[in-house]
């Protein structure tokens, strides 16, 4: 191998790179295969890692903004609107939608579906409530301070 063709040294240090190799480990394989100096491979080193970390970087960016985008899909599909919150917080509160509890029979956990009660149902409606700003206190004006006029008579002896 007379020739030293830069591109294919560098693409075949590249590789190397991408299995793990280090420089000390890189070295000898490069130096023996191409009959190169040792600053010459230090120089396609150089240009390789280079590569290398704009390759890297590019990855990075990707699976960042692919993971952030799935992060969104899977992330906004599982959160209820307002308005759905209000559907169903008026459901339980109408008994309509059956709630499950957990009852103990005979030393076992076991899972029932029953009406809400109706302390369920006034939570519900407590919720709704404050989910409208019902509770929320109007704003009273302040009372207003008025002078008074206090007259002596006499001479205060």
């Amino acid at each position: 191998m007379s020739k030293n063709p830069k591109e294919n040294i560098i693409t075949e240090i590249l590789v190397l790179l991408e299995s793990g190799i280090t420089r000390k480990d890189c070295l000898p394989k490069i130096v023996n295969r191409w009959q190169i100096s040792d600053r010459t491979f230090d120089r396609y080193w150089k240009t390789a890692l280079e590569h290398h970390a704009e390759t890297q970087s590019t990855i990075q960016s990707s699976i960042a903004e692919i993971s952030i985008e799935a992060f969104r899909e899977n992330f906004t599909g599982k959160i209820l609107t307002v308005l759905e919150r209000k559907e169903i917080l008026t459901q339980m509160a109408l008994g309509n939608i059956p709630l499950t509890k957990y009852i103990v029979c005979d030393g076992v956990i076991q899972e029932r579906e029953v009406v809400p009660s109706w302390s369920d149902r006034k939570a519900a409606i407590a919720e709704l409530n404050k989910m409208e700003g019902v509770y929320v206190a109007e704003e009273k004006p302040e009372d207003e301070i008025q002078e008074i006029k206090v007259i002596r008579i006499g001479n205060g002896a």
